[in-house]
């Protein structure tokens, strides 16, 4: 069977997604004939060059906008929180389609691939509309949707996609294989796996790599992943339902992986996509020991840390001599209160020492804290300014984010469990927040008095940029 793989053109620009990689090995093992169609890149390079004047001049007069910042600018735009205006460039190209529809004439079997997490969930009607037109073209085809991205789409959304559009198949993976034939209807849900050991390594050789945008700076960059699922219970985050359950790779083969994407296609940087890399403490020494064994000088890694245990001054040189580069940690508020009420798994006694240990050691320690929660309030908020300002002082980096509520967290799937947040936050007699629902029920929140404008947009404070690596 010749089967293409397609990223929709509102997909991660920064450096490749490297599940589609892991798709096409699959499927060559299986016997299949494997392409990979980057929409994403067809369009980043169109939009580039259509709207790099008007990025630059946002900027401002007299500011000296160079590459790096201008690319690290576009990448923000290809984020999921620029859904509308990234799409809306995309309704005025209409030539990515045509690509696409240009491209399909030898295949039996076309798959969209919605990449976990960095596809967004807004490209759906457009994908569909693609999938009548090639149904127009090639009656026989066979039209399919694949990816953890998936998860995030309520269950009708697949009803209509299967009853009422022309995508004959649609796939909710937990793991990385695909069925052998992709030849029914049907929703499809591959069973996870309890062991992770022998995964096979992703097919890199697919990707337009040097198109992405870190890889134009210079620096050859993707993820890899040592650990499927995540351990915690965050009322606003739905990774553990996403992935049922904790499974890990053994650390050696992470490794090894390591080593042979460097031998063969020269990635000197691997970003972990782990929800966090210690599960346990040992987790992350046990994998930096496997990394550094391999005696690689110029391999560098980078990924998420749960602060709930101390780092050592001498664990942290360890990590450093091993080739990791920077870790970023979601502490979301400085209050301890806050904190319980949200069931984060965070010992905020243990930053100002996690940072400065990595500081010293010469890894970045980046933080990051949630902004404008519907669950602040003047405490919790002072509170948040005066740890960041403790982490700051330790070396660490401060970056707060925007707040997102995940459609299948548990706060997200209940309206009265995010009410009651607030409320409990917010008693009548301190600071209340005001929460307004949407068609979706994504809480948005008036601007808050105390909320300072600090400005990431040319680059996370304290975070190395790649190319500095």
């Amino acid at each position: 069977m010749k089967i293409l793989l397609v990223i929709p053109p509102t997909s991660y620009v920064n450096y490749p997604i490297t599940e589609s990689g892991l798709y096409c090995a699959y499927l060559r093992q299986a016997g299949h004939s494997v392409d990979l169609l980057e929409l994403n890149i067809d369009l980043l390079n169109h939009f580039i060059k259509e709207e790099g004047d008007n990025i630059c001049s946002s900027f401002g007069k007299g500011i000296n906008v160079n590459s790096l910042v201008f690319l690290h600018t576009v990448g923000d735009i290809f984020e999921d929180t620029n859904a509308e205006y990234l799409l809306d460039f995309l309704d005025r190209s209409s030539h990515i389609q045509e690509r696409l529809l240009d491209s399909i004439s030898e295949y039996d079997t076309v798959l969209f691939v919605f990449q976990y997490i960095r596809t967004y969930p807004s490209i759906l009607p457009w994908v569909l509309d693609s999938a009548e037109e090639i149904k127009e073209l090639r009656k026989n085809i066979t039209i399919g949707l694949v990816g953890h991205g998936l998860r995030s789409f309520p269950s009708k959304t697949f009803k209509h996609v299967l009853e009422e559009s022309s995508i004959d198949s649609v796939f909710l993976l937990e793991e990385w294989d695909l069925p052998e034939y992709i030849n029914e209807n049907g929703l499809f849900v591959v069973p996870p796996k309890h062991s992770l050991k022998g995964i096979l390594n992703p097919d890199l050789s697919i990707y337009r790599t040097k198109e992405y945008l870190n890889n134009r700076m210079g620096t050859n960059v993707v993820n890899i992943f040592a650990s499927r699922g995540c351990g915690g219970s965050c009322v606003f985050c739905n990774e553990r339902y996403t992935f049922r359950g904790v499974r890990q790779r053994p650390p050696q083969e992470v490794a090894e992986e390591m080593v042979r994407m460097k031998e063969e296609y020269n990635i000197k940087l691997f970003r972990f996509s782990d929800s966090r890399l210690n599960h346990c403490k040992n987790d992350l020494l046990d994998l930096a020991k496997h990394i550094k064994n391999k005696g690689l000088n110029d391999m560098y890694w980078v990924g998420m840390l749960q602060a709930n245990h101390p780092i050592t001054k001498g664990e942290a040189d360890f990590l450093y001599a091993s080739g990791c580069r920077a870790l970023w940690s979601g502490i979301e508020n400085g209050s301890k209160e806050i904190i319980d009420l949200l069931d984060k798994d965070v010992e905020i006694g243990q930053l100002e020492s996690i940072a400065r240990n990595l500081s010293n050691a010469g890894i970045s320690f980046v933080t990051l804290w949630i902004k404008n929660a519907p669950w602040d309030n003047r405490a919790s908020i002072t509170e948040t300014k005066k740890l960041q300002g403790i982490v700051r002082n330790s070396g660490g980096g401060v970056h707060d984010t925007g707040f997102r509520l995940y459609a299948k967290s548990r706060a997200g799937k209940s309206a009265k469990l995010l009410a009651s947040l607030n409320i409990k936050a917010n008693p009548p007699d301190k600071f209340t927040t005001v929460i307004k629902y949407s068609a979706i029920n994504q809480p948005t929140t008036p601007e808050q008095e105390l909320n300072n404008n600090e400005s990431f947009i040319y680059s996370i404070e304290n975070m190395p940029l790649c190319s500095e690596l």
